[in-house]
């Protein structure tokens, strides 16, 4: 009997013992698992926060306290350096980006912002030594070929653009998920004019991320330019979809409609844009010279002449109308006096138009000049058709 209640005693202390330890365990354990953040992430989110809604100066006061808390937090030096440069401290800045690089080395990170800084300031010299030596410390780095393609675009214009795709190309290889990156190398296609090469990547693109809108606008530019019309409808359709404010979107599905001929498609679309864009001579300007190309000449004045009720000096616009009255004034069809008649006010009609371009001066000059010397040898042709 005593043997029996030793053991009960025993199996209570026991099972005493496993139930402590089971609960100081579950203490444990819910210490470890408990989320904790550093002060340095939480004053660099409340600082990301005020940079975004530009509330630069508790931008700033949060950076800094990050790094304070942590003398290599990358992230916060590159978000106190963007908020000194939205302040215009771009001394700041610089020194800034360069204490960056002395404290991490193997981190193109500060070199790469100095050369973005540069870009902003227009020292393109500047700009592309830091890029290159970016590209050194890492060689696959996308914002590093992203930044010198920037680079040569800005330095040379358009003669740097075969330079610069070079470095678009690099960019999207080391970044492919960058929609930025990528929108920039297609768009470089299309300045080259390499419509093909285009239109196989930004079609990858769009696959990837059909809801993007920036990839989809740039496709549908690559089809209309490589004249694939029906897809560049599609294409620019979508994109207006998507964001209804892109003006060439609906200048681009109008110039479509003109490529299969389809002209009433072409100038709804030209409308819709004039009423999304009230005020703007653009739509009437393109239906102006939508109608002069298929010789309806009375349809391209009646929407040149609201384009000049916009502007009354657009000179564009007086070209075409000038060139409308002139074509109106054709002394091949002035087979009677009547006809005649009306030739020569028409002819008169054009000149109006080109001498009010001459007298504005600038743009469009020799074309008024030659547009008056046509004028008159029309007149001359007009008298002969009396015999």
């Amino acid at each position: 009997m005593k043997k029996l209640l030793v053991l009960i005693i025993i199996g209570m202390l026991l099972l005493i013992g496993c139930e402590t330890t089971s609960s100081n365990e579950k203490q444990v354990n819910s210490d470890i698992t408990k989320e904790t953040i550093s002060d340095a992430v939480k004053y660099y989110d409340f600082g990301k926060e005020y940079l975004k809604n530009k509330q630069y100066d508790s931008a700033i006061k949060n950076f800094v306290k990050a790094i304070e808390d942590s003398a290599i937090y990358r992230d916060a030096f590159i978000g106190l350096g963007n908020a000194y440069e939205n302040k215009f401290y771009f001394d700041k800045a610089e020194s800034l980006y360069n204490v960056l690089s002395d404290r991490i080395p193997s981190d193109p990170a500060g070199k790469i912002a100095l050369g973005y800084l540069f870009i902003k300031l227009k020292e393109y010299d500047k700009a592309e030594n830091y890029f290159n030596v970016a590209l050194e410390i890492n060689s696959k780095n996308a914002n590093a070929y992203f930044g010198l393609g920037k680079v040569y675009e800005k330095k040379f214009g358009k003669d740097g653009i075969e330079k610069a795709i070079i470095c678009y190309e690099h960019a999207c290889k080391y970044n492919p998920e960058d929609l930025t990156i990528a929108y920039k190398y297609g768009k470089a296609l299309l300045d080259l004019e390499k419509f093909k090469q285009a239109q196989v990547f930004l079609e990858q693109v769009v696959a990837d991320h059909p809801n993007i809108v920036g990839p989809i606008s740039n496709l549908a530019e690559a089809y209309l330019e490589a004249g694939d019309y029906k897809h560049a409808i599609t294409a620019f359709n979508r994109t207006i979809e998507l964001d209804p404010t892109i003006v060439n979107a609906y200048l681009g599905l109008a110039r479509s409609y003109q490529g299969l001929k389809d002209y009433e498609s072409a100038k709804k679309s030209y409308l819709e844009l004039a009423k999304f864009k009230k005020g703007s001579v653009i739509p009437y300007l393109y239906l102006g010279q939508m109608y002069m190309n298929i010789k309806y000449y009375d349809s391209a004045i009646k929407y040149l002449k609201t384009a000049i009720c916009i502007d009354k000096n657009e000179k564009r616009a007086l070209l075409l109308l000038g060139q409308a009255y002139f074509y109106k004034g054709d002394p091949k069809k002035a087979t009677t006096d009547e006809k005649r008649e009306y030739a020569n006010s028409m002819l008169d009609t054009a000149e109006s138009y080109f001498k009010k371009i001459i007298s504005l001066g600038g743009k469009y000059i020799s074309d008024a000049e030659k547009g008056i010397k046509n004028v008159k040898q029309w007149r001359k042709d007009l008298d002969q058709t009396r015999w």
